[in-house]
């Protein structure tokens, strides 16, 4: 089996729906100049954890391993709580950037 390098993207977009804020969290792989959407939910809670599980599901759905993470840097994605979730649920001990 061949070694495939993959980085995973989000970045979330709040969206007001009437009178109500929606939180999206779109996710995309991608691989050279290759891409793949994998999925975009709308979360509970604009936390970090609900961040990385939303992640998480969506590689797990795919059967993916990636190897980088690449994210805006607000603090629910930079925080100590996403990025650890993400990286032990990924196998990865620190994100590359």
């Amino acid at each position: 089996m061949n070694f495939v390098p993959l980085t995973v993207h989000w970045d979330g977009k709040s969206v007001k729906d009437n009178d109500v804020r929606v939180e999206f969290l779109p996710v995309v792989i991608t691989c050279g100049s290759q891409e793949q959407f994998l999925h975009c939910g709308i979360l509970d809670h604009g936390t970090g954890s609900s961040i990385s599980n939303a992640v998480y599901k969506s590689l797990n759905e795919w059967d993916t391993d990636i190897i980088s993470m690449c994210y805006d840097t607000t603090s629910f994605n930079t925080g100590h709580q996403c990025l650890q979730a993400v990286g032990v649920k990924t196998g990865k001990k620190s994100p590359q950037l």
